[in-house]
Formats: structure tokens, sequence, C-alpha cells
């Protein structure tokens, strides 16, 4: 369940900075390595709701955006909040 959360949050981030799937791994840095900024952060999301059906609190969503947030944080943070559960 990991590995397919994993590849969907990357097939998501690459689809919204329009760039090759393969060069985003789960250590890769949102801000340091793909120079996300709040608006990129904040469509990645939007869709991450979409497709996992989970919903993200627009404060803390802000607050956590830091520079050494990476995909993993992300997955670790779906996967707390149910995503894959069916």
């Amino acid at each position: 369940m990991y590995e397919k959360i994993e590849e969907t949050v990357i097939r998501i981030i690459a689809d919204t900075l329009a760039m090759d799937p393969s060069d985003i791994t789960s250590e890769t840095k949102l801000v340091t390595d793909l120079k996300v900024d709040s608006v990129d952060y904040v469509e990645i999301c939007v869709s991450l709701e979409d497709e996992f059906n989970v919903s993200f609190d627009t404060e803390k969503l802000m607050e956590s955006m830091t520079d050494a947030t990476t995909v993993a944080n992300i997955v670790d943070y779906l996967v707390s909040a149910g995503a894959g559960e069916d």
C-alpha cells in the first residue's frame, strides 16, 4: 500500500510541476530540490485530496511546508490520514 501511495504522490507532483516522475524519489525535498512554492504546494495538496479523498487543514498545510519536506513526509501523512484504506 505504501509504495502505491508513493507512486501516486510522485505522479501528482510530476504532473503539477511538468517534470519526469523518474526524477523524483521518496527523499526528494519539495522546496529545496524541486523549487516548489506555496502555489505549487497548494495545487499538489488539492490534487492529493481529490485522489485520496482526504482533507488537509489549510493552516497546518502551510505550516508544514519547510525546506526539509520530502515526498516521504507527504506519503506518511496520507497513510496516517487513512489514504488507501478502501
